[in-house]
């Protein structure tokens, strides 16, 4: 994982690092409208695919993990209403426009971490053919983040 520290705060014993992801998965967003994110090029084995997507489901994790221990987040007065929304499985890739993210101070913060500005455009990143394009995540007990790539068997916990 190559990540590119944005801020550093000491939170007791444990510090809390805001970065971006920096990865090969990057290239993908530079594809046109028009390309297919469901296909694979001849050049990319099935195996090379399903990597790939366990990369955008493991950065996904951390980056909402990171921002639901966030001290800027966890002080923010929708905190818990914000907590709340992932108690259930949430589909992400479905909040393509800011504005339906604007009320979430930890999509915020995840979307920046990710550094994207719509959790939508994760969807192209997805490289495996069963890939629906929808990626769930669930806030379990406590501090802990599931991620799934539906239509996959990933999941990151």
């Amino acid at each position: 994982m190559t990540v590119k520290i944005q801020s550093v705060a000491n939170v007791g014993d444990s510090y809390i690092i805001r970065y971006r992801m920096l990865s090969d998965v990057e290239k993908v967003q530079d594809r046109s409208v028009n390309d297919n994110p469901f296909l694979i090029s001849d050049e990319e084995s099935i195996d090379d695919a399903k990597k790939n997507d366990w990369l955008v489901a493991d950065m996904v994790h951390t980056a909402f993990l990171t921002a639901m221990m966030d001290p800027e987040v966890v002080n923010k007065s929708d905190y818990n209403d914000s907590i709340d929304v992932f108690k259930d499985r949430m589909e992400i890739t479905g909040y393509s426009a800011y504005n339906e993210m604007e009320d979430n101070s930890i999509m915020q913060a995840a979307a920046e971490i990710l550094d994207v500005k719509t959790f939508g455009s994760l969807s192209y990143q997805l490289r495996s053919t069963e890939a629906t394009g929808k990626i769930y995540v669930t806030f379990v007990e406590g501090s802990r983040v599931r991620v799934e790539i539906d239509g996959t068997d990933i999941i990151v916990e």
